[in-house]
């Protein structure tokens, strides 16, 4: 099992090779001004990664959950860097029509308070949605030459959309087909 350092360096070396961001990672104690609700496992601020503590504590190492969300929040830090890049007229992977979805998304952010609704509001942003599909179809990749079953910490239709949405990345992105292409040994 890999310590949580270990598991950071991981994936955020895996993640960067298809991203190309990198972000310093912080742990923090829970606070409702920086985390929101405690269930919240990390936020992105620029170019840094905050861990909630309490959410890390709660867990268990030989679990999917600090991968899943380092890499979570690395998509975040690529999408508001592909929207600026855009805004400056620098060419860009996405197409314009993400990214004004992204930009939307970003300027009229929903948060999630731990209620039914506003959690059903954040999961289904585009944003939130494309971050999740992207972190899934990354750690399936990861794991495409080895018996492997997802353990993420997220409610059942979160973690099922996360589940399509990082297929249908598999199956439509071209840095992701390449990646297979190269990598899959099937």
């Amino acid at each position: 099992m890999m310590t949580l350092p270990e598991q950071i360096y991981d994936a955020s070396r895996f993640a960067n090779q298809f991203l190309g961001v990198n972000a310093v990672v912080n742990i923090e104690e829970y606070t409702v001004k920086r985390f929101g609700n405690p269930l919240c496992p990390s936020v992105t601020n620029d170019h840094t990664i905050t861990f909630n503590k309490a959410w890390i504590e709660a867990g268990r190492l030989d679990s999917d959950d600090i991968p899943f969300f380092l890499i979570h929040e690395l998509r975040h830090i690529y999408q508001l860097e592909q929207i600026n890049k855009y805004k400056s007229g620098i060419t860009v992977r996405e197409n314009a029509e993400t990214l004004k979805k992204w930009a939307h998304d970003w300027n009229d952010y929903s948060y999630n308070f731990g209620d039914p609704v506003s959690r059903k509001k954040n999961i289904t942003q585009e944003i939130e949605m494309d971050a999740n599909g992207y972190s899934m179809a990354l750690l399936i990749l990861k794991h495409i030459n080895d018996s492997w079953s997802p353990m993420i910490r997220m409610e059942e239709d979160q973690f099922d959309m996360a589940i399509e949405r990082g297929q249908l990345y598999i199956q439509t992105r071209p840095e992701l087909q390449q990646w297979v292409q190269k990598n899959f040994r099937g």
